[in-house]
């Protein structure tokens, strides 16, 4: 989906940002998972990362529009 919301001009540029973004919250997930883990125990953990992905998922759900079917220049000249 990331490859196509963005304009070719900046397709690139925003390919990259993504993708350290992407990295980055897998590095936060990898570093605090045992700390939580030690601190909060293992369900509670779980349940923390549960809610996280629910709220994201919410938020792409509403926020998010839907590129199935469209062409890169429909979904350009949508936004």
């Amino acid at each position: 989906m990331i490859s196509e919301i963005y304009p070719l001009k900046v397709r690139g540029v925003g390919m990259s940002v993504a993708t350290v973004a992407n990295w980055g919250m897998n590095l936060v997930v990898a570093v605090t998972f045992l700390t939580l883990v030690k601190v909060l125990g293992r369900p509670e953990t779980f349940w923390l990362y549960g809610v996280i992905a629910i709220v994201a998922w919410v938020f792409f759900y509403r926020l998010v529009p839907e590129t199935k079917g469209k062409t890169l220049k429909q979904i350009e000249d949508s936004w």
